[in-house]
């Protein structure tokens, strides 16, 4: 229902969520009503549609919540607002200017990963590596084939910083301005700048081991909340790819 945007997923969900109430004992459902194909298909008019029809399949969950738990507490959250999206990044369009990256044919090196507004993930195969997809690190992607892919997709007018994973471990993000590293330590995390002026905009815990905690405070109002997610991001294996 979901992949043909139809409007019927939404006391689908329902009914499914009740359903497993009944079949399964816990103390924590989820449930998660999709309207982003709808959205996607028809635009602002299916939009303003899928809004009017939520609430009205809406007490059908509290009645049948009710009829199944006493004390119940119910947390209602959206992954993102109603407001329509005018500007989505085109990745082919985007990357299509770098040398030295080839996303097409039997020689090609690269692949894109994007949601069209959010972070651009980039792979780039490993240049030693000729069977298999491997990760390349910072210092081969900073001359890859004599080409600085880091530094040229770093000085796109569009391009805030470049994250990507270093050889000795950590992520180093790149900016026309500046370089810095993000590491796992004993005990935390290490945050140093190279060279420029910080381009995460994390001076409050440049230079010391801080936990996961203190990074998360100090971080969640800032513009780019959490930054170790992407210590996490880089670590992930590379599997063949074809």
């Amino acid at each position: 229902m979901e992949y043909t945007a139809s409007y019927d997923i939404i006391p689908l969900r329902i009914q499914t969520l009740l359903q497993a109430m009944q079949d399964y004992q816990a103390d924590l459902y989820l449930l998660n009503i999709s309207g982003d194909s709808i959205v996607h298909d028809e635009g602002l008019a299916g939009q303003v549609v899928f809004i009017r029809k939520l609430p009205e399949e809406f007490p059908a969950l509290m009645v049948g919540l009710a009829a199944q738990a006493k004390d119940f507490t119910l947390i209602m959250f959206s992954d993102h607002g109603p407001r329509p999206f005018q500007a989505h990044l085109r990745p082919e369009e985007f990357l299509a200017g770098i040398q030295g990256l080839d996303f097409t044919g039997e020689d090609r090196n690269a692949a894109i990963v994007s949601n069209g507004r959010g972070s651009l993930y980039l792979y780039v195969r490993n240049p030693d590596e000729k069977t298999y997809w491997r990760r390349t690190a910072y210092r081969k992607l900073r001359d890859y084939h004599g080409q600085d892919i880091l530094a040229t997709i770093a000085g796109q007018l569009e391009t805030a910083f470049v994250v990507c994973n270093r050889e000795e471990g950590g992520i180093a993000s790149l900016s026309v301005e500046s370089v810095a590293s993000l590491s796992a330590v004993d005990g935390g995390f290490l945050y140093r700048l190279t060279w420029g002026k910080d381009p995460l905009g994390l001076d409050e815990i440049m230079g010391r081991v801080v936990s996961a905690r203190e990074t998360l405070e100090r971080t969640y109002d800032k513009p780019l909340p959490y930054p170790l997610h992407w210590l996490e991001s880089c670590k992930l294996p590379v599997v063949g790819m074809s």
